[in-house]
């Protein structure tokens, strides 16, 4: 079952000080557009293959893993690929 989360929730995340840290600064590809938060899975899919030119990916794929983001495309992974790797590790647990 996944979490939801509120701004408050994630300002308390080490890893959501990390993302707004090192992204305070920079020229992200996912500040335009539609396709970052569609539920087209092929805007999903280009929006996540502009992230992995991205400097700040690691930064944001790890704040979405630790806010158990459900919806949007985040450090290059679409909701369905967060879903598999949630499952991934609960296996592997």
């Amino acid at each position: 079952m996944s979490r939801d989360t509120t701004r408050d929730d994630d300002a308390d995340l080490p890893e959501f000080r990390e993302l707004l840290r090192t992204s305070s600064d920079a020229t992200l590809p996912c500040t335009g557009g539609t396709e970052w938060f569609s539920d087209n899975p092929k805007e999903q899919r280009r929006a996540a293959a502009l992230c992995n030119a991205c400097s700040w990916l690691t930064a944001c794929r790890n704040y979405a893993t630790a806010a158990n983001t459900t919806h949007g495309v985040w450090g290059g992974t679409t909701p369905a690929d967060r879903k598999r790797e949630r499952r991934r590790r609960r296996r592997a647990a």
